[in-house]
């Protein structure tokens, strides 16, 4: 999971603050993803487009695109759900 942001975001940092702190979203990120933030101003986007912050790409093994852009912060229950969603289908996609 790549998240753009900026420093001045206030969704952005809510996100790290509130969501990303969240025992139960830290340890499900940690189970089923890699995780990396990239901060829009000072870092290179590899590429990406970003649309706003935070935008989110989730990504395989091979970069390749496994979900649609996700743009917007979000809820603990928010992004668990997607969270849940994303392995849920990448796992079915498998079979």
């Amino acid at each position: 999971m790549i998240m753009f942001s900026q420093s001045f975001c206030h969704v952005c940092n809510m996100m790290k603050k509130d969501v990303f702190t969240d025992e139960s979203v830290a340890e499900y990120l940690n189970t089923h993803f890699t995780s990396l933030e990239l901060d829009i101003e000072d870092d290179d986007t590899l590429g990406y487009k970003t649309f706003g912050t935070p935008t989110f790409y989730f990504l395989d093994a091979s970069t390749k695109e496994i979900l649609e852009i996700k743009i917007g912060g979000s809820t603990v229950k928010g992004m668990l759900k997607k969270l849940h969603t994303i392995v849920k289908d990448v796992k079915e996609k498998e079979i």
